[in-house]
């Protein structure tokens, strides 16, 4: 059976690509702040999440950790999306997207992406949820201290150039239509 709903998310994908809007993890299109499909990007991260669960391939793996690097350095800053503190970016992810992106001719992205790569190891098993979030609270101290200037420079790089990031979502969406409408 067809899934309607990722067939609407691609022709949304394509209004915004006909409008020439410019659409980030967080805050969506910035041309028009009213735009409805400005918020396809987190709708194509959900979809991945329902329908893709475990191991994704790494265009979908590359997709999402670049979402996730964006968005955490908009709303929070890129120390968190490296120290793994949600548990969405942990050192395997992480490697998979930066092979990605440097084999796939995203090269100024690869560039700031691997540029904050830290030992963000994984989370330990059989932790309370009070030692994790001191667990992370402490290795997000430890990246600041290590890289936090180099973490600035991500997110000021991040926040000026948002197309080029746009373009990579929207080319890599577009490359892999056909996997993502079977």
């Amino acid at each position: 059976m067809e899934d309607k709903r990722i067939k609407e998310l691609y022709r949304a994908l394509e209004r915004l690509g006909q409008a020439g809007e410019v659409v980030n993890a967080y805050g969506g299109a910035e041309g028009d702040a009213q735009n409805s499909d400005g918020s396809v990007l987190m709708e194509f991260i959900e979809y991945i999440d329902e329908h893709y669960p475990g191991e994704k391939p790494a265009w979908m793996e590359a997709f999402c950790q670049v979402f996730m690097w964006q968005y955490n350095s908009i709303y929070e800053g890129v120390a968190v999306y490296y120290t793994n503190f949600y548990g969405f970016s942990d050192s395997h992810r992480i490697a998979v997207a930066a092979d990605f992106l440097r084999n796939s001719g995203y090269g100024a992205i690869a560039q700031q992406f691997t540029a904050g790569i830290a030992d963000c190891g994984q989370r330990e098993a059989g932790l309370s949820e009070k030692e994790e979030t001191a667990a992370q609270v402490n290795a997000y101290k430890r990246y600041l201290e290590e890289k936090g200037e180099i973490a600035k420079q991500i997110d000021a790089w991040i926040n000026w150039n948002t197309e080029p990031v746009w373009e990579f979502y929207f080319d890599i969406l577009e490359e892999h239509k056909r996997e993502m409408l079977k």
